[in-house]
């Protein structure tokens, strides 16, 4: 289970926490970002969320998640400093990157 302190960063309760890279307010079309696309490549797991992707009235907007677990051996934080820091959004939107954080 994750808790978020103050600052957005996912605290970690459990051994698997530190290990996971969260990504949310993304857009489907986000996931052919290629600065993305490369992190998601070196995770042992992707789970992909969008439960408004299928809205119809399209009013709502259908923001995702992306949960990306690493192994125990690749630092986190290298790989979202390489990719993720090129990672750019249209005004008005950002994504939100949450690292994984010890108490």
């Amino acid at each position: 289970m994750e808790h978020r302190n103050f600052s957005g960063s996912v605290v970690c309760t459990a051994p698997a926490d530190t290990r996971r890279l969260i990504l949310e307010n993304v857009f489907w079309a986000d996931l052919y970002n290629v600065f993305i696309y490369r992190v998601m490549l070196k995770a042992e797991t992707v789970d992909i969320s969008f439960p408004m992707r299928f809205n119809i009235e399209g009013s709502k907007q259908m923001y995702g998640k992306i949960t990306m677990t690493f192994q125990w051996s690749m630092q986190i934080m290298t790989e979202a400093m390489r990719h993720l820091i090129y990672v750019r959004c249209p005004q008005g939107r950002r994504i939100k990157i949450f690292l994984p954080q010890k108490k």
